[in-house]
């Protein structure tokens, strides 16, 4: 990938996910236990069929058992949150600091869906 060039915006560089994203209301959340991490409950800023990105402060316990091409089981809520939509084997795809402003002090962690473990 190249380097970014000063005329460069967020508004022209090109998407390159095939499936569209939609954004989530802060009320879909994300669980993962890791070994030696409580369980994490995490927000959603957007999700696809296919993935979805996850809201991680900087400084979480859990940036320190993260890392790209890891597999995970992540335990989906509804918007509700009166049950989980599943829990679903996923691939950690990549771990972006955030933007400053809404996502400063965080990482957002992206994560591609492989299957679904379990259902409503």
């Amino acid at each position: 990938m190249g380097d970014l060039q000063s005329e460069d915006t967020i508004e022209n560089i090109t998407e390159r996910r095939t499936v569209k994203r939609t954004p989530t209301s802060s009320t879909y959340t994300a669980e993962i236990k890791l070994s030696a991490v409580p369980i994490h409950q995490l927000k959603l800023r957007d999700s696809s069929l296919h993935g979805a990105c996850l809201v991680v402060k900087k400084e979480s316990a859990m940036m320190k058992h993260l890392a790209v091409d890891q597999t995970l089981n992540i335990r989906f809520h509804t918007a509700d949150r009166s049950s989980p939509a599943g829990i679903f084997k996923s691939e950690v795809r990549h771990i972006t600091e955030g933007s400053p402003g809404r996502f400063d002090n965080h990482y957002l962690v992206g994560v591609k869906i492989i299957e679904r473990l379990t259902g409503n």
